[in-house]
């Protein structure tokens, strides 16, 4: 395959609007074929942090998905079934079934499955055809296929949006806020998991040391926008949100590596501690806000 040439377009912060930025890393990688270096900055103004300039077709690594490995079928079920479970429980504490949920970016369903099993009407919303294939075929789902914020979901008021990771892939998480808080009915609840901006700068620091420049990180390529709890915090309230929850949320096991899950766990204990106790957060963030 010859290398494709990127695109790239220069943005100013996703959540201020402003123009003012530092340089706070920079991540060799590639594109499809073509060496990269690219910026993670910091707003001046919010301190948002972001990659900047990112790449025009930001998810085509996703949307050339031409079909499902069984390799990522283990990632979507064993692997992140814990994170699913757990957040499934907090669900049933904030809204029970049965209500209506919608998940964006929902994959081969593996979340759908748990929750409709527990009661839940659901819906899936998929930008990959692979996914939406299988997710229809293998589970009988009903997913959408296509871009949330460009669907036509007009009638469609759902109880509960779900989103796991995936505000960090999207280009205007603004305007992907906005088009959330239409679908979703007066006191419907968001719930939104990404990798913590914190975590993520610890990440560089231990990772850089033990791989050097070489080590992925903030994978800038499908990574856009890397929020804190206090910036999420303040988008969620300023497109009429009010926070409910937040916390940290385990990262992902691995299948056949079981050191490397026992020090999962142990972070994952001390980081959960470490936000409940100060209210720094130092692993992935699970935040749930309710519609105003």
């Amino acid at each position: 395959m010859s290398p494709i040439q990127p695109k790239l377009i220069y943005r100013s912060c996703p959540l201020c609007g402003l123009d003012r930025l530092r340089v706070v890393f920079r991540e060799s990688t590639y594109y499809f074929n073509t060496p990269l270096t690219m910026n993670i900055v910091q707003c001046c103004n919010c301190s948002m942090v972001y990659t900047n300039p990112r790449l025009a077709e930001e998810n085509i690594t996703y949307e050339k998905q031409d079909y499902i490995t069984p390799e990522y079928v283990r990632f979507h079920t064993f692997i992140k079934g814990k994170v699913f479970r757990n957040a499934l429980a907090r669900l049933r504490f904030f809204r029970p079934p049965p209500a209506f949920l919608i998940d964006v970016g929902s994959g081969i369903g593996s979340f759908l499955v748990q929750v409709r099993k527990s009661g839940y009407n659901v819906l899936g919303i998929e930008p990959s055809r692979a996914n939406v294939k299988y997710a229809s075929e293998q589970s009988n789902l009903s997913i959408r296929e296509g871009h949330f914020e460009s669907l036509s979901l007009e009638g469609i008021r759902a109880d509960i949006l779900t989103m796991w990771d995936v505000l960090e892939h999207i280009a205007e998480p603004r305007k992907f806020i906005k088009s959330a808080k239409k679908v979703l009915k007066p006191g419907g609840i968001i719930v939104l998991r990404f990798p913590g901006e914190t975590f993520q700068r610890i990440k560089s620091i231990f990772l850089r040391l033990i791989k050097g420049n070489n080590a992925v990180i903030y994978s800038p390529v499908i990574h856009l926008n890397f929020f804190s709890h206090k910036t999420i915090r303040r988008l969620l309230c300023e497109e009429g949100f009010e926070i409910i929850a937040i916390c940290t949320t385990t990262s992902e096991g691995r299948e056949n590596n079981g050191f490397f899950n026992i020090i999962r766990f142990i972070w994952s204990g001390m980081a959960s501690l470490l936000a409940k106790l100060t209210g720094i957060y130092i692993d992935n963030i699970e935040v749930y806000a309710r519609s105003l």
